[in-house]
C-alpha cells in the first residue's frame, strides 16, 4: 500500500473524525502499487481523505467517477487541499507545514540571527514586566476557562463568535492538546493542536492583545514546536494563509486544490 506523509493528518483520518462510520475505501492498482482513498458520505455529499496527497491523475479521476456512478444519492464531492487538480474546477491554495528536526536548537537555527535575538528579547521583556513565563499543556482535559479565554480573544481580534461551549469546540475541531501561556498571573496566549501519532495540525491560536508588543502568540507557537520535537513528532501542518509566523521556522509551502465537484461536472 502506498503511504503518504499526510496519512496521519487528523483531517485524513476518517476513522477518527467520523463517528457514523459511513466510510468506504477505494483501492486502485497502478504499476504494481496499491493506492487507497477513503470516502465519507453524508446526505447528498461525499468527501475524500486526500489532504496533501498527490495520486497518479488517473487514480484521482477514477475515484471521482466511481463515487458518482456507485452512489446515485451523491450530488456533491467536497475536495479539500488535494494534490491533484480536476480540470479547472478546483481552486489553488497554499498548504504549509514545518518539518521538525530532532532538536529545538536545529529548528531555532532556521531563524535568521536578527529574528532569534528579537524572540529572546521579547521573552525577556515579557518576563520582566509581567512575571515568569509558564507553559501549561493539557491533553484532552482542558479547563473550560482556558477555552472561554480563547473565545474572548478571538471575538476581540477577529469578531469570531463560535456559538458553542468549550467542550463542543474541543470535540468539533478534534483538539487533542491545548497549550496555554501565562506571564506571571496574566494570560498571554493559547494554542490548540490535533496530534495523531507523529503528525500534528495547528488548529488555531489566539493571544492577549494587550501584550501584542511582546508577540505572545508567536512565542507560544515556538514553544509548541519545541514541545512537539520533545514528543518525536515529524510534521506540524499549519493550513494555508499568509501569516508570517507560518514560514518563520522553515515552513514549507506547497500548492493544493480545494472546491466542490458536482455530478453535472462529470456527465
Amino acid at each position: 500500500m502506498v503511504t503518504f506523509e499526510t496519512d496521519n493528518l487528523i483531517y485524513n483520518r476518517f476513522d477518527l473524525i467520523y463517528k457514523d462510520k459511513n466510510i468506504e475505501r477505494f483501492l486502485y492498482e497502478v504499476d504494481n502499487e496499491t493506492f487507497a482513498i477513503d470516502a465519507h458520505y453524508k446526505g447528498n455529499r461525499a468527501s475524500l481523505n486526500i489532504w496533501g496527497k498527490l495520486f497518479p491523475q488517473r487514480v484521482f479521476n477514477q475515484v471521482v467517477y466511481d463515487i458518482f456512478e456507485r452512489h446515485l444519492e451523491i450530488d456533491f464531492l467536497d475536495i479539500r487541499k488535494s494534490g491533484n487538480r480536476f480540470g479547472d474546477i478546483l481552486e489553488s491554495q497554499s498548504d504549509i507545514r514545518v518539518q521538525l528536526p530532532e532538536t529545538w536548537e536545529q529548528l531555532f537555527s532556521r531563524v535568521k540571527a536578527k529574528n532569534r535575538s528579537t524572540i529572546i528579547r521579547k521573552k525577556k521583556n515579557l518576563r520582566q514586566q509581567y512575571g515568569d513565563l509558564k507553559l501549561e499543556v493539557y491533553h484532552e482535559e482542558v479547563p473550560e476557562e482556558a477555552v472561554k479565554q480563547y473565545f474572548f480573544w478571538k471575538k476581540k481580534s477577529h469578531g469570531t463568535d463560535y456559538h458553542m461551549s468549550p467542550r463542543d469546540y474541543i470535540q468539533k475541531y478534534f483538539v487533542t492538546d491545548t497549550l496555554f501561556l501565562k506571564a506571571g498571573e496574566t494570560d498571554a496566549s493559547i494554542l490548540f493542536i490535533c496530534q495523531v501519532e507523529k503528525t500534528a495540525y495547528l488548529e488555531n491560536l489566539a493571544y492577549n492583545c494587550k501584550l501584542s508588543k511582546f508577540s505572545p502568540g508567536f512565542l507560544l507557537y515556538g514553544m509548541a514546536l519545541e514541545e512537539l520535537i520533545k514528543r518525536g513528532c515529524s510534521y506540524l501542518y499549519l493550513g494555508g494563509g499568509d501569516y508570517g509566523y507560518k514560514t518563520r521556522f522553515g515552513g514549507e509551502v506547497s500548492t493544493v486544490y480545494t472546491g466542490v465537484i458536482q455530478r453535472k461536472d462529470i456527465v
